[in-house]
C-alpha cells in the first residue's frame, strides 16, 4: 500500500497533471494540512489509515467524485420526472 496517490492518479487516463495537483491540493485543504511537497508523498496507506475514521477518504472522494447539482428550482419545486419510452406512443 505504499503506492503514492499522485502516481495512482497519473496512471489513470482520466486525470491530467493539472487535475492531479488540484485533487491533492483539495485533499490537503479539506483536512487542514499544509499544501507543500509532502502531499506528493502521501500514499494509499496514508489515505486509508483507520485511525482517521475515514476523514481522509471522504476528502479524497470529495475531490475525485463528480458532483451532481440539484435542478434549478430545488428545493422549492419538484424535480423533473423522466419517463421510459416516448410519451407520444402511448396506447390507450
Amino acid at each position: 500500500m505504499r503506492l503514492p496517490l499522485r502516481r495512482l492518479l497519473l496512471t489513470s487516463p482520466d486525470f491530467t497533471i493539472k487535475q492531479t495537483e488540484h485533487i491533492l491540493a483539495h485533499v490537503s485543504a479539506v483536512l487542514g494540512l499544509p499544501d507543500d511537497d509532502r502531499r506528493n508523498q502521501r500514499t494509499v496507506q496514508w489515505l486509508l489509515d483507520e485511525r482517521t475514521y475515514g476523514r481522509r477518504f471522504m476528502a479524497w472522494m470529495d475531490a475525485v467524485a463528480p458532483r451532481e447539482r440539484p435542478w434549478s428550482g430545488w428545493p422549492a419545486t419538484p424535480g423533473a420526472r423522466t419517463t421510459v419510452g416516448n410519451a407520444q406512443t402511448r396506447v390507450g
